[in-house]
């Protein structure tokens, strides 16, 4: 090997653990999906309560009253519901984005390094053009 390549070594195993790292905390995991759905469900369940409770507080106890209450948590278990539904088809593709995750990591790498070790193959074949001929007496 010469000093290049044993510097496109080196740079491509530096590179190497630093995308690992990135892979890491990108990594896509069951508790993570949780907490993003958990966040939308608590978004959207509370965007339905302030709205009905706006509608609410214009009413006055009766009928309609109770009637506006049944109908406002009818809407929040059915949110609750449909974002258990997203949560559990995000959980079942899992195994296939962990394995696009790495893959897309791992072609990150490949690139990188092929396109240093491309880059350093030029600065050598530029380098090897600017040395003076050798004269040959023969």
């Amino acid at each position: 090997m010469n000093g290049y390549q044993r510097l496109w070594v080196v740079c491509s195993a530096v590179v190497a653990l630093v995308l690992a790292n990135s892979c890491v905390e990108s990594f896509p995991t069951e508790a993570k999906a949780r907490v993003n759905f958990e966040g939308a469900t608590q978004f959207r369940i509370g965007w339905v309560i302030k709205n009905e409770n706006s509608i609410l507080e214009k009413l006055t106890p009766g009928k309609f009253y109770d009637e506006q209450f049944a109908i406002s948590q009818k809407i929040v278990d059915d949110e609750r519901i449909r974002l258990d539904k997203l949560t559990n088809s995000a959980l079942d593709d899992l195994p296939a984005r962990q394995a696009k995750e790495i893959f897309k990591w791992i072609g990150i790498w490949f690139g990188i390094t092929i396109g240093g070790y491309a880059i350093g193959w030029a600065i050598n074949w530029v380098r090897i053009g600017f040395r003076p001929k050798e004269d040959n007496p023969s």
